[in-house]
């Protein structure tokens, strides 16, 4: 197989079955992409090798700071197919106005971190999920109360530092919400 040989197209439903059972190759990783397969499937990108399927990429809209994730089958990884798929991601991206490009990868996985560090993505920030394992929460008195008219002056300052500090950071209030 050579490169050249991958056709890339934007995902079509008739290939959800196909999507399904390549991210069901690598559960793990393709546990969170395959719910935003369900919900946003125009998000992605496929690449097909003669009419099979062999890898997906997740794009979020066009806005000045974008995300991408790159899902190859495990048979096929190392064979500069993630590579060419997020090369295709990136300048499809850029085409539409985006300047900074993120992605995530599994912790724990080194060779998930070093393809990420092979295209050019520097740690940014780092973030685990854990799991409480020492049995249920303690039922207590909900420390919330009403809304008082009182709360609006510290609610809207709280409410318009958030957003003067996504603009500073180049997200506009727009792309948070989709639109």
């Amino acid at each position: 197989m050579h490169l050249s040989d991958i056709r890339y197209e934007r995902f079509n439903n008739r290939n959800c079955s196909a999507a399904r059972e390549l991210l069901s190759q690598d559960a793990e990783a393709g546990a969170d992409l395959l719910r935003v397969l369900d919900e946003e499937p125009e998000l992605f990108i496929s690449a097909f090798v003669k009419d099979t399927l062999v890898a997906l990429v997740l794009m979020e809209a066009h806005t000045i700071q974008s995300h991408l994730e790159v899902f190859v089958a495990p048979r096929l990884r190392r064979q500069g197919i993630g590579t060419a798929m997020a090369k295709a991601a990136e300048i499809h991206l850029q085409a539409g106005g985006t300047r900074t490009v993120s992605t995530s990868f599994r912790s724990g996985v080194p060779a998930s971190s070093a393809f990420a560090g092979k295209l050019g993505y520097a740690p940014y920030y780092s973030l685990v999920y854990m799991q409480r394992t020492a049995g249920l929460f303690p039922v207590g008195e909900t420390p919330a109360r009403p809304y008082v008219d009182g709360d609006f002056l510290p609610a809207h300052s709280l409410y318009a530092t958030a957003f003067h500090e996504m603009r500073v950071r180049g997200v506009s209030g727009d792309a948070l919400y989709g639109i």
